[in-house]
């Protein structure tokens, strides 16, 4: 199996799932992403409008 972060603790060594993982461990380099314009295109619809607006907020 292939070492996914040598530099980690070894119950961190081998976890794929970012989200399991402490902060520090994390590579600082990774791109943020595009956040939440990906759900814009979304928001010309009356009826989703309120629904989308709701999943912004939490």
């Amino acid at each position: 199996m292939k070492v996914i972060n040598p530099d980690a603790p070894n119950e961190y060594k081998y976890e794929t799932d970012y989200r399991k993982k402490p902060r520090e461990y994390l590579n600082p380099r990774i791109r943020q992403g595009r956040g939440m314009v990906k759900w814009q295109a979304f928001k010309t619809l009356p009826k989703q409008y309120k629904q989308l607006e709701q999943y912004i907020q939490d």
